[in-house]
């Protein structure tokens, strides 16, 4: 990596103290590691995602995770026939999966990247063309893992990293936010109607990167990307990061939150993760604690291969530093084979149907993968370089 910061230290044996530091071969099938085990004094140190055990002082990991201290997620292989939105016509980046049980269908919005009229290609352009040519689309399937059938555009371009989530009190009622700009605003639609129909947008935020949190008290938390923030590590790779912003409704505007002196304001200061990220999702696990996805190397952070970062919190605000390598861009599949691709990002988790705080499946973009690595059927489609699609990968026993 580029930078000091990427370098971080864990008490855990799953990356020898120093992840991210050990040679990685681009073929290499991501390495199995020990589901817990990892000895601890509590639950923070099984990343509060597992329990340290009374008996034994080593850490029993969740379903949805893995390793030595439970940081990692516990990837499940990908049935080659289910690679879940890799559309004939449009590159996609990644999407937002939610269940309707008015159609017991499973509800697709991705980020889609059309080509430019006047380029020379009609057809999977690639991510070259996001900060222009971004929309999302509306795709279904009955079946969690796809394959998705792309049903019609939703959000005209420009419109870029969708996120839906239900209302707390109405299953009925969906909020999707977005940016309307390759760098914000965040904008948020809502439907009544199980997302038959939205709502004109409002503008909730300046920033980037939405990651919407809804509150039992009928409050927003939106965590999102800030650029040229203070870093810790002055010799961090990127200046970009993760801050927290709170609204008093899911459609209200909303103020940034300054971690140090636990008051709102306007004022930019130092991210809410130490280490650079972009991408954040946030959920809270079934034992209350929060947990936060992201791109941990952004922008000119190099290798990238390692790129999926974990930190977890007790209270959303203050945060473990990130574990780096937490998913990454190689994608096992059922038949023993590894796609092996250079980046991984957007991550979006997907949750149990009747346990809202149980994590079952990540919904994530690939690019720049070898072609040769992809199921056959994904070959016929996929061009290669900066083109890219969207995946959904089981958790643990994905149930």
């Amino acid at each position: 990596f580029t930078g000091k910061s990427q370098k971080n230290h864990f008490k855990d044996e799953s990356c020898d103290n120093a992840c991210g530091t050990v040679p990685f071969s681009p073929h290499d099938a991501t390495p199995q590691l020990p589901k817990g085990g990892g000895l601890c004094a509590s639950d923070w140190d099984c990343s509060l995602a597992g329990v340290c055990s009374d008996s034994t002082k080593k850490c029993v990991c969740d379903d949805w995770a893995t390793g030595h201290d439970c940081s990692y997620l516990d990837l499940q292989p990908i049935p080659p026939d289910k690679i879940s939105y890799l559309h004939n016509v449009h590159t996609s980046w990644g999407a937002s999966i939610v269940y309707s049980n008015h159609d017991q269908l499973y509800h697709m919005y991705v980020s889609e990247i059309t080509c430019p009229p006047d380029y020379v290609k009609s057809t999977r352009c690639g991510l070259n063309f996001w900060q222009t040519q971004s929309q999302v689309a509306h795709a279904t399937s009955p079946t969690l893992q796809g394959p998705y059938v792309r049903q019609k555009a939703v959000v005209a371009p420009f419109a870029h990293n969708p996120t839906v989530r239900y209302s707390p009190n109405n299953p009925s009622v969906w909020h999707m936010y977005y940016i309307s700009h390759h760098d914000g605003p965040v904008q948020v639609i809502t439907s009544s109607d199980y997302g038959q129909t939205w709502s004109p947008p409002t503008k909730i935020s300046p920033f980037q990167n939405p990651a919407p949190l809804m509150k039992d008290d009928g409050t927003l938390w939106l965590y999102h990307r800030n650029d040229h923030l203070q870093m810790e590590d002055k010799d961090s790779c990127s200046d970009e990061g993760i801050r927290l912003s709170m609204c008093s409704s899911p459609t209200s505007p909303c103020t940034e939150f300054d971690e140090t002196t636990k008051e709102i304001n306007t004022k930019k200061k130092k991210p809410i993760v130490k280490h650079t990220a972009e991408d954040p999702f946030v959920f809270i696990d079934t034992r209350g604690n929060y947990h936060m996805l992201a791109n941990a190397l952004p922008y000119k952070c190099l290798p990238k291969k390692q790129q999926g970062g974990h930190a977890w919190s007790k209270d959303g605000i203050t945060w473990s530093d990130m574990r780096v390598g937490a998913f990454t861009a190689n994608v096992q599949l059922m038949d023993g084979t590894t796609m092996s691709c250079e980046r991984r990002e957007r991550p979006q988790l997907v949750f149990d149907l009747n346990n809202s705080n149980k994590p079952i499946a990540l919904a994530s973009a690939v690019m720049g993968c070898d072609v040769e690595t992809l199921p056959v059927d994904a070959q016929k489609h996929y061009r290669g370089g900066s083109d890219s699609f969207t995946i959904v990968q089981l958790l643990g026993s994905g149930a």
